[in-house]
């Protein structure tokens, strides 16, 4: 019979309820868990230990599991659990006669961690029962296996110093598997390198032409040296070597980076020093390269790639084997205007920062051009540019520095945009520039990218691109403070442009002064309850405008509502009536007149779009070229004279709306592009001609 401690009377005995279902115990680092099913029905639990031949009660719990926290490690403890009442008077249920057993081996303690040469040591006092030890560091939220040993110690090698770890522990039986618990706080150690060598000291960093150089002072002792980046919180590897200094190739020009050095043995597996924590910061500005040199007729002119990094640039001239500065700039253009006639010329350049000191090396074997001025290049100069801009807008254009400095799209839209006032635009983005002056010259149609969206900041203006943003300045000496209204529908509005169309984009360009009466939805016929552009044109007379120039286009909407063969129908004064497009425009133009007498008007006809019957679209357009002529009106065809065609799915893809319900262009709305590429040229040609 067995003998229970503590145990109620027989009388006091009601098994009623089943018996407890025990699970294999646990060792955890607190000591063992002993777990079981829950009863229904049971109001408390005694949990029992095997004492020789009896049974002793180790505690009571209403719970699922029991901590026995006084286990003794390498020892076999057997327990038991049995049901009992709420009073703790009564047993409940039967119990497991023979019960579950475990060997309870305990979860190591740490003692110690010590830092070394090579990582950090840890200690830790043998565990009875364990044969072997697992030993893991902490990863996130997780822990990650470092290695399994027969010793009560492990050095955790590769440590990064400064960086704390956290490490815990398990006992393993002989055939490796876990028998302990362990802590799940971990312990937590940071790394110091022991300081065995003196720690070098960073004496600079030289920008060569392909890697940051990183120098230091040697260390007496040392052997092998180690440099570190930093790399967020933290210092990373960036190479080792045996020298006093370290070549960093794979760096940017631009990229500032921070690095330090400490000392290594020879085969790299331990520190022997310490490093500096702070750090020294640099930043890599690679060497220009001479792109070309050719002969102009102001005198050779060479051109380099552009470095992040570099404020300006200094350019040498080679005389008698010794290399001279010759000119500094912030341009990556320059002519030797003093150069003698038939002579030879070789050039260098190096980048500059801020203060104007040097800050990259330079080519010692580089660029040579026997110097003549017959037959040479012309070439235009920001000192040309800024001259014939204060002669057409008739007050000084700003030239700031480097007046000598050769022409290029990207400082020619700098003075442009700087002299005109335009606000910065973006809607354009520009694959190989991200300059805001360039890009604003490019909304503006001064320059035209290529269908891959690069327009190459740094070519030089040519003869005919020189000519042409002379004749756009002209126009705007010309039309800056006139008034201009505006009629028509989305395509003068702008709706793929974010509400920049014809008008407003004209008129910024130009420094005019928008009035727009256009709405989207606008039908010169009246049909469907369409926006109607007669009435836009009398509400504006009713409002009192008056203008300079009005533009007028309209045509796309009434496309979906007219009927085949009554586009051409005329408007008749004795029997007013607009439900065709001809009639409709016919009288748009008949108000205008009236409203505004010989004001100059342009109409615009819209590009070629895939919406309708392609005669139909043809029919309405010559109808309304023909409508204007008539009403002395000029006439601007994007449809005909430009190549703006969105049945081209690139040209659609590229310059009209995208439509995220679709998921496709709409063919119908230009985007910015549309508008610089195929409209602003072809408008401000034909509104220079109202003026001249």
């Amino acid at each position: 019979m067995l003998l229970f401690s503590s145990v109620p009377t027989a009388a006091a005995v009601n098994t009623t309820l089943a018996t407890p279902k025990l699970s294999a115990p646990a060792n955890t680092e607190s000591g063992v868990r002993i777990t079981w099913g829950a009863v229904k029905g049971a109001a408390k639990y005694r949990v029992f230990i095997r004492n020789g031949s009896a049974w002793k009660k180790l505690g009571d719990t209403a719970g699922r599991w029991f901590l026995h926290k006084n286990a003794v490690s390498g020892t076999k403890y057997r327990y038991t659990v049995r049901c009992l009442s709420a009073d703790g008077k009564r047993y409940t249920s039967g119990y497991n006669t023979t019960g579950v057993q475990i060997v309870y081996v305990a979860a190591p303690q740490l003692r110690e961690s010590q830092d070394l040469p090579n990582g950090v040591r840890l200690s830790w006092n043998a565990v009875k029962g364990a044969s072997k030890y697992r030993v893991y560091v902490k990863n996130g939220t997780s822990w990650k296996k470092l290695a399994d040993t027969a010793a009560a110690s492990y050095v955790h090698a590769g440590t990064v110093p400064g960086v704390e770890y956290t490490y815990t522990l398990r006992c393993l039986n002989a055939a490796g598997t876990t028998v302990s618990g362990y802590c799940t706080a971990g312990f937590t150690h940071r790394y110091e390198i022991p300081a065995v060598l003196e720690t070098p000291r960073i004496t600079g960093c030289e920008n060569t032409a392909n890697a940051a150089v990183i120098r230091w002072d040697p260390t007496e002792g040392a052997e092998r040296y180690r440099v570190l980046i930093r790399s967020g919180d933290r210092w990373t590897t960036l190479g080792e070597t045996d020298k006093t200094y370290l070549r960093y190739a794979d760096v940017s020009s631009g990229e500032s980076f921070t690095c330090t050095v400490c000392c290594i043995s020879p085969d790299g597996k331990s520190y022997l020093s310490r490093f500096d924590e702070e750090g020294s910061s640099f930043t890599y500005v690679a060497m220009p390269q001479i792109q070309w040199v050719i002969n102009t007729v102001r005198g050779p002119m060479l051109q380099w790639n552009s470095c992040e990094g570099a404020s300006a640039y200094r350019v040498y001239i080679r005389s008698d084997g010794v290399w001279i500065p010759l000119a500094d700039t912030k341009e990556i253009t320059f002519i030797d205007t003093d150069a003698p006639e038939k002579a030879p010329r070789t050039f260098s350049v190096c980048c500059l920062d801020e203060n104007g000191d040097p800050v990259s090396t330079y080519l010692t074997a580089s660029k040579t051009i026997y110097a003549t001025r017959e037959n040479a290049n012309i070439v235009f100069t920001k000192g040309d540019f800024a001259a014939r801009m204060t002669e057409i807008l008739g007050r000084e254009a700003a030239l700031e520095e480097d007046p000598d400095t050769p022409l290029t799209r990207q400082n020619a839209s700098h003075m442009l945009v700087g002299a005109l006032g335009y606000a910065y635009h973006r809607e354009i983005a520009l694959s190989d520039s991200a300059d805001m002056s360039l890009a604003t010259a490019v909304y503006y149609g001064y320059f035209q990218p290529d269908d891959s969206g690069c327009i190459q900041p740094h070519s030089l203006i040519t003869v005919e691109e020189y000519d042409r943003l002379l004749e756009e300045l002209g126009r705007y000496a010309k039309l800056c403070g006139k008034r201009v209204l505006a009629f028509g529908d989305s395509i003068m509005v702008g709706v793929g442009n974010k509400g920049a169309g014809i008008s407003r984009m004209t008129a910024e360009k130009y420094g005019m002064e928008q009035i727009c009466y256009a709405v989207s939805g606008s039908t010169f016929g009246i049909c469907n309850q369409k926006p109607h552009i007669t009435d836009a044109i009398r509400s504006a007379y009713r409002a009192g405008h008056t203008a300079d120039l009005i533009l007028l286009n309209g045509g796309t909407n009434d496309m979906y509502l007219v009927g085949a063969g009554r586009t051409q129908d005329r408007f008749d004064p004795l029997r007013p009536e607009e439900s065709t497009f001809a009639s409709g425009m016919e009288y748009a133009l008949m108000l205008i007149r009236h409203y505004w007498g010989g004001v100059p008007v342009l109409y615009v006809r819209s590009h070629n779009m895939d919406i309708c019957d392609d005669a139909l679209e043809r029919q309405i357009g010559e109808y309304g070229l023909a409508l204007a002529e008539e009403w002395e009106a000029c006439t601007a065809d994007v449809y005909s004279d430009t190549g703006f065609n969105t049945e081209d799915p690139d040209i659609r893809d590229r310059c009209t709306r995208y439509v995220y319900d679709s998921g496709t262009h709409d063919g119908i709305h230009p985007t910015a592009l549309g508008y610089a590429v195929y409209y602003l040229p072809l408008v401000g040609e034909r509104i220079a001609s109202l003026f001249s």
